[in-house]
């Protein structure tokens, strides 16, 4: 059976159908979704080396603002000495969400670094590691012989330091592109392999869209399934028709989107937004099939 790989963050796995899953209900085949909550590039590229074989794999990089750091128990023992962050601390390897590829003994776990510090990275650091990021990907994945294509979950130039519905501030990385190695990996990654214009992800797909900004949630800010669907139906399907049979459901698939996301939207308008677990996950697509 015809194999694919997607990774993210919860713009790929979330408590409804993302464009990963359309992948699923389209196509008979074995989708491994390794996406999750509040994973950023760093994690994604992780997982990313984690699969030694597939036929095609889906990345959609994260927010250049999510930087992690591994620690064990002798970085805690040696450097954190505040009784209060060291139990914050602790309850974060201990979280599905906020820790990654964890082992409890001996310890040692990726977390977000800012549960570790609080010290400001600058901007520069933070666009040049995402890069770098995608390009270590771009270079696993060709060294693999790996089919694959990249999108972002928004554009690459937003600045995330202020996260906005709509009029999403832009930094302007000219000043960074005379920095020789920024300019190096930048130039390095292969455009072509991208969905979009990398200005452009799947958040900028929605607010270009009066059909999908309609039934777009303000409580629960992750694109509305519709929004998923019209994302996989623009960009992803007309590439993988190529290689493989699809079930001929799209239109089935479109009224389905729309009917759970007209719900949804209902559902979290009046201020209630569920917890992301297995269990919400479990009921909606349940809902979503009915």
């Amino acid at each position: 059976m015809y194999q694919i790989h997607t990774i993210g963050c919860s713009f790929t796995k979330w408590i409804y159908p993302t464009w990963a899953d359309y992948i699923q209900k389209h196509y008979n085949v074995k989708l491994n979704n390794l996406g999750y909550s509040a994973s950023g590039n760093s994690i994604i590229k992780k997982k990313l080396y984690t699969i030694d074989e597939s036929d095609h794999v889906f990345v959609m990089f994260s927010g250049h603002n999510r930087q992690i750091q591994g620690i064990d128990e002798a970085y805690i023992r040696d450097n954190i000495h505040n009784n209060e962050t060291k139990t914050n601390l602790l309850n974060d390897i201990r979280s599905d969400t906020r820790s990654w590829f964890r082992n409890l003994a001996p310890m040692s776990a990726f977390i977000n670094s800012e549960s570790v510090t609080k010290h400001k990275r600058s901007k520069f650091n933070d666009y040049y590691q995402m890069l770098e990021d995608i390009y270590d990907c771009q270079n696993y994945l060709q060294a693999k012989g790996i089919d694959y294509n990249f999108s972002m979950w928004q554009g690459f130039y937003n600045d995330l330091s202020e996260i906005r519905g709509l009029n999403q501030p832009t930094v302007d990385d000219s000043k960074y592109m005379q920095n020789p190695i920024y300019q190096k990996i930048f130039n390095s990654i292969e455009q072509s392999k991208f969905l979009q214009n990398i200005k452009q992800g799947l958040w900028e797909h929605m607010v270009n869209s009066k059909e999908l900004v309609a039934v777009q949630s303000e409580i629960d800010l992750h694109p509305s399934t519709l929004c998923h669907f019209d994302y996989f139906k623009t960009y992803i399907k007309p590439i993988l028709d190529q290689k493989i049979p699809n079930k001929n459901n799209i239109d089935q698939l479109y009224s389905q989107a729309k009917d759970f996301s007209e719900y949804y939207l209902e559902h979290t308008d009046k201020g209630s937004m569920d917890e992301y677990n297995d269990q919400t996950r479990a009921k909606y697509f349940e809902m979503f099939e009915k």
